[in-house]
């Protein structure tokens, strides 16, 4: 599987700054994060290279019930500055800026 190598990205949403660390493995990777004091683990389950040859990550917020009462899909993309975005019923509900 063609992936990114590791990586790390903090981000500013309304639970505070936090930290994102992306781990490949033999299937896609998974993001290590703590958000309010809530540590998580996401599995990836989609893996895109863009057109501008970055990479564009996505899965489910699996440990964010304890925190938004709710699971989303995540969309990470390693372009400097991006935003991480989660979607819920095909809506972005929330935009998290790169920090």
């Amino acid at each position: 599987m063609d992936c990114p190598a590791a990586f790390e990205a903090t981000f500013r949403g309304e639970d505070g700054d936090y930290r994102l660390s992306y781990r490949p493995n033999a299937d896609k990777g998974s993001i290590q994060t703590t958000i309010g004091g809530v540590e998580m683990t996401w599995l990836v389950d989609f893996v895109e290279k863009t057109p501008d040859e970055e990479w564009e990550l996505g899965g489910l917020t699996r440990g964010t019930e304890a925190l938004w009462d709710d699971v989303y899909w995540f969309e990470l993309r390693t372009t400097q500055g991006a935003p991480l975005n989660f979607w819920g019923d095909q809506v972005v509900v929330r935009s998290d800026a790169s920090a």
